[in-house]
């Protein structure tokens, strides 16, 4: 098992339990106790859209959407309690430090990222093998059934443990999705990546089909612990 301090990267996957044909999500990186993730390509220079929870959202993809210049964001979990996103680029997808408390101190499920994908079946297959360069590969089987269809796919921390179904970003109540545990990110750590899964149904698969949907998830901000100095 990874011990503190050591670092470790992983690729999450979604593949056709028939064809074997795979679908590249997100990374992730664990190193120390500072987690960061993103998505395996650069993604249009936009700024993204804020979801309010309780609200309706409107998503308008501009007509000449291919055509603007992209750019790659990483999220970062510090170990001071810092999250934040950097990007290149003209920094419209950066986003300002919270503080949500130290990885080590989630003592539930915590969302950090939700998406709905692309219909799977348009999605670029990955083409290398998913653990090249020693990287851990995380796979998620869907049925052949349902690989022409979007999927809700949404990613958690969470030390080991039993815990009630737990809210995600567009998940309905009543649902339950095919869930995907990876062993221990950190023993050391007590912590768990889980990925969530559920297809969709309706009118939003053929809404942009060949489209992701990412919605990085800040968790609650929470107070900064006091100093011995204040």
């Amino acid at each position: 098992m990874p011990e503190v301090g050591k670092r470790l990267r992983g690729r999450i996957f979604l593949r056709n339990a028939t064809t074997q044909s795979m679908c590249y999500v997100i990374w992730i990186e664990l190193r120390g106790t500072n987690f960061y993730w993103g998505i395996p390509h650069p993604t249009p220079d936009l700024p993204s859209t804020r979801i309010v929870p309780g609200q309706p959202t409107a998503i308008t993809v501009p007509a000449d959407f291919g055509r603007f210049p992209r750019a790659s964001a990483k999220t970062s979990f510090h170990a001071s309690g810092v999250t934040h996103v950097t990007s290149d680029g003209n920094g419209s997808q950066v986003l300002r430090d919270t503080y949500v408390g130290p990885i080590t101190d989630f003592r539930e499920p915590t969302l950090f990222a939700a998406m709905y994908t692309a219909v799977l079946g348009k999605r670029h297959p990955y083409p290398r093998n998913p653990g090249r360069g020693g990287v851990s590969a995380h796979i998620l089987d869907i049925p052949e059934s349902h690989w022409n269809r979007r999927w809700y796919v949404d990613f958690s921390l969470t030390p080991s443990g039993a815990y009630p179904p737990w809210p995600g970003v567009f998940l309905k109540d009543g649902v339950a999705p095919r869930v995907q545990t990876t062993p221990f990110l950190s023993e050391e750590l007590d912590l768990i990546l889980v990925v969530r899964a559920t297809p969709i149904e309706g009118e939003l698969n053929s809404w942009q089909p060949d489209k992701d949907l990412l919605v990085r998830v800040t968790p609650p901000e929470v107070r900064r612990p006091r100093s011995g100095m204040d």
